[in-house]
């Protein structure tokens, strides 16, 4: 159990459960996500941030290293039909005639 030395109890046990691998209810989701929608925080500097946004982060960030550590992958996700004639008029596509 990792000390967050936060005053949100609640928040800092959600934190922990995230962090021994338990899935989080919908209820504690968005618990975490009330504290960024109170206010504006893209603008202020990151040492002005409040303490429970930059726990979330730090918390969010071992939860990477955890997983993936620094690898870093991407996919192209391309839908190919067998044929190119279609009238969806996807806005993707570069394959779509027509006719």
């Amino acid at each position: 159990m990792t000390a967050f030395n936060l005053t949100n109890q609640n928040l800092e046990t959600i934190l922990n459960r995230a962090l021994e691998g338990y899935d989080l209810s919908t209820a504690e989701t968005l618990l975490l996500l009330s504290p960024t929608s109170q206010a504006n925080f893209g603008k202020l500097p990151l040492t002005q941030l409040p303490t429970e946004i930059t726990t979330i982060q730090k918390t969010a960030d071992k939860l990477r290293q955890q997983q993936v550590g620094d690898t870093i992958t991407y996919v192209i996700n391309r839908n190919i039909n067998f044929t190119n004639i279609c009238e969806q008029h996807c806005s993707f596509c570069a394959f779509r005639r027509d006719e």
